[in-house]
């Protein structure tokens, strides 16, 4: 959200404010949390992420909630598996709040093209650092779906080998493109003109020859 564009419907009606990390450590910037909450006031203090790699900080959460008269909720969408395999600490001992779902658990627009082409489909994400959340620098892949498929820790090396390729070819095709715009890149990928096809289509075909050992269940 901006002064001058909301993004999510929730801006609508809520009056929220980001917390950030320290990005000399990656970790999220607890002291400046906790003097953001005490000059905000926020009725709800929400702890969860889809791009955070680490553990939070319960405990310091809870006092900072405390200090202000906030709630605390956290949104583990996308941890619940670790959170039940014990392999990250338990929000329940301090959250007034638990969420979860049971579904979920790069190079933005342009490498999710190329690898859509390559039959492997995932998403645009935001990850901390960008600039605006409509041109986000991350990707993301749904594990969850992997694990269905029976997918072990081998496969799951062979999909972030395929990710890299696809990531390279990218590159590669980038600095072939006319123009700056992600329309310019769409156009010349799907173009004639895409040298590069033999290499897609090289990878889709190694893509496709795993995914056909492991069907989805009860497709």
């Amino acid at each position: 959200m901006t002064p001058k564009r909301r993004v999510f419907g929730t801006s609508i009606y809520f009056e929220s404010m980001p917390y950030r990390l320290d990005e000399s450590t990656g970790l999220v910037d607890y002291d400046m949390l906790e003097k953001t909450a005490t000059l905000f006031r926020p009725k709800l203090i929400i702890a969860g992420a889809s791009a955070y790699p680490r553990d939070f900080d319960y405990p310091r959460m809870r006092k900072i909630a405390d200090a202000v008269g906030a709630f605390l909720m956290m949104d583990m969408a996308h941890i619940g598996g670790l959170v039940a395999a014990s392999v990250v600490g338990d929000p329940f001992e301090y959250c007034d709040i638990v969420t979860t779902t049971t579904h979920r658990g790069l190079d933005e627009a342009r490498v999710e093209k190329i690898l859509d082409m390559a039959s492997i489909t995932l998403n645009k994400n935001s990850v901390p650092g960008d600039k605006s959340a409509l041109v986000p620098g991350g990707i993301r892949i749904g594990s969850p779906a992997m694990t269905t498929r029976r997918f072990t820790e081998k496969e799951f090396i062979a999909v972030a080998d395929f990710i890299h390729e696809g990531v390279q070819i990218t590159h590669e095709a980038k600095q072939s493109v006319k123009g700056s715009k992600l329309q310019d890149f769409m156009k010349f990928v799907t173009s004639p003109n895409f040298s590069l096809l033999d290499k897609v289509s090289d990878l889709r075909g190694r893509v496709e020859a795993l995914t056909t050992q492991f069907p989805i269940p009860r497709v």
